[in-house]
């Protein structure tokens, strides 16, 4: 879009440029993409924490989404991360993250202030995705994968694999009637409301 707006002056351009950056919404924005290979995510320590561990109940070890019917991993395409600067509320649990991603992953534009070497998949910490999961008031949540190629890995092995128990535990949690698992707010959640 247009940096200013022709016809009202207003500023224009991406929604982060307007003080309303994803991250403020899903907890994630986008990062960087590629369109070679997709990476899996290994589990952060946040994962254990009483209020979310029901989210990878069921997942065996520290790998989610090593498999994938298009670029062999759950991370992929386009990646979305985490990032208190931007507005992740401070609350969010990390569940999992992406590495490791091909150097044809760059950082997109909005990231850059300039050009140089090193912002690759390979070399940039940057470039991740971030699966979260946070709680909203009105026993709201918002859980993100971080990645648009989560779905490919959905049907590896007649969607009996790590990504699919971690979406189906989700989906189920958010279905059923009442409060989400995990209990009561913490107080850093309180603090932040």
């Amino acid at each position: 879009g247009e940096y200013y707006m022709q016809t009202t002056g207003e500023r224009g351009g991406l929604w982060r440029s307007r003080g309303r950056a994803p991250q403020k919404l899903t907890g994630v924005g986008f990062i960087a993409e590629g369109f070679d290979t997709a990476e899996k995510y290994r589990r952060m320590p946040d994962s254990w924490h009483r209020t979310v561990s029901w989210i990878t109940e069921g997942v065996e070890g520290e790998i989610i989404g090593d498999h994938g019917l298009a670029y062999g991993g759950a991370a992929g395409v386009e990646l979305d991360r985490y990032d208190l600067s931007l507005g992740t509320p401070p609350h969010t649990k990390i569940i999992a993250s992406s590495g490791g991603h091909s150097d044809n992953y760059v950082l997109v534009t909005e990231e850059l202030l300039y050009a140089y070497s090193g912002l690759v998949g390979s070399l940039d910490y940057r470039i991740r995705g971030d699966m979260t999961y946070f709680t909203s008031p009105n026993e709201g949540a918002v859980f993100c994968t971080g990645s648009i190629a989560y779905g490919q890995a959905l049907p590896s092995n007649n969607f009996e694999n790590s990504a699919s128990r971690v979406l189906k535990n989700v989906v189920s949690a958010f279905s059923k009637k009442g409060k989400l698992p995990g209990g009561s707010w913490t107080l850093e959640e309180k603090q932040w409301k």
